[in-house]
């Protein structure tokens, strides 16, 4: 069975947490998610449990439950999702955010009329505000 554990301590490591759900059973695979790149944790993890009983005695066990210092949440994986289409879903969750981000910041106001417009930067050559 497959655990998502969110609200992980930036410090928690695969190893902690492998050790922690091991009182419940054979842990197949622990791994805690790092951002590329930064290095740094994202505070979320997947823990791979042997069996599906080890699995839900484990998410009885552990959810909102506190551990280096934190409530950690725990849930069986949902969709069905391989450990990396999960991570693939949520890097492109943080692209899109990004992005929403960076077009919010091109929102300039003109020197004289003060009246907004948008100006999209592409990754080739950046726009430039037209001229008055």
């Amino acid at each position: 069975m497959n655990i998502f554990v969110a609200k992980l301590n930036y410090r928690t490591s695969s190893e902690a947490l492998e050790n922690l759900f091991s009182q419940y059973g054979e842990v197949t695979s622990a791994k805690v998610i790092m951002d590329k790149d930064t290095g740094r944790s994202k505070g979320f993890a997947f823990v791979e449990m042997a069996t599906e009983d080890a699995g839900i005695a484990a998410i009885a066990g552990l959810n909102e439950t506190s551990f280096d210092g934190q409530t950690t949440v725990c849930k069986k994986q949902s969709q069905g999702l391989s450990l990396q289409e999960e991570i693939t879903i949520l890097d492109q969750e943080r692209e899109d955010i990004k992005i929403s981000c960076k077009k919010k910041l091109n929102l300039l106001r003109l020197p004289y009329t003060g009246e907004p417009f948008y100006f999209m930067q592409s990754s080739s050559r950046q726009s430039s505000p037209p001229a008055l």
